[in-house]
């Protein structure tokens, strides 16, 4: 695992049988993280969906699932810098497809009935895939999942709020960067100002992102790294 990700795990006793739901943060955002969430129980809870809630209402929630000793939860922070690197070769679906396998991987042990999952992609292909790896698990994979089953709507919230956090407590001098999402004109004033001649951006950019590529002046080829420039400056 690259050392700038971030694996947080805590895994209670589960002796009865028990769900897991995962949900991601940050797919599409040009700055900052990707999250997954997972949230396990051995009964049905119910929390919705993140985007639904406020960012109070989304605090309360994830110290209740924090604090719930119920409830296991794990999050995998994918650092901006690995995400770059790894989509040299490798769709940012696959990027989430492996993700989630290292999420699984970590609750195996566990008595599993059921695995619900929020993914954007081709459900088929996913399943499929997931099944070859884990034969004996019982795979829910949906669209919107974390609007439907109060696990993924758990997970969602672990996540988001987790991403945001992690933004928040960024080293850098301008944190007047909006949403992060390249459609935010905040976001794209932040890119503006913070961009520089020689270095480009920091690392908290993912520098694949098309709206990265056309400030740097990258053309799209297969003989062409498009790394960009990673400096750590103010």
């Amino acid at each position: 695992m690259d050392k700038k990700n971030i694996l947080h795990k805590v895994i209670r006793k589960h002796d009865d049988y028990i769900d897991i739901g995962i949900d991601e943060a940050g797919r599409g955002p040009v700055l900052g993280y990707m999250v997954f969430g997972a949230v396990v129980s051995s009964e049905v809870i119910k929390y919705k969906d993140s985007k639904l809630l406020t960012p109070s209402q989304r605090e309360t929630s994830f110290k209740e699932i924090q604090e719930n000793n119920n409830l296991s939860h794990i999050y995998f922070a994918l650092h901006p810098s690995y995400i770059t690197t790894e989509m040299q070769n490798k769709s940012l679906n696959e990027i989430s497809y492996i993700a989630q396998i290292n999420i699984i991987k970590c609750l195996e042990h566990l008595k599993i009935r059921n695995v619900y999952l929020d993914i954007v992609g081709p459900i088929s292909t996913h399943q499929k895939r997931l099944k070859t790896i884990f034969p004996n698990l019982n795979f829910i994979i949906e669209e919107k999942a974390d609007s439907k089953y109060g696990i993924v709507g758990a997970a969602s919230i672990l996540a988001k709020v987790t991403r945001d956090k992690l933004l928040i407590n960024w080293k850098f001098k301008d944190n007047n960067y909006g949403s992060g999402y390249p459609s935010d004109p905040e976001t794209i004033k932040w890119l503006d100002r913070n961009f520089n001649p020689l270095f480009g951006y920091s690392d908290i950019v993912r520098f694949k992102w098309s709206t990265i590529e056309r400030r740097l002046g990258i053309r799209k080829s297969k003989n062409v790294s498009s790394l960009g420039f990673y400096a750590d400056f103010d």
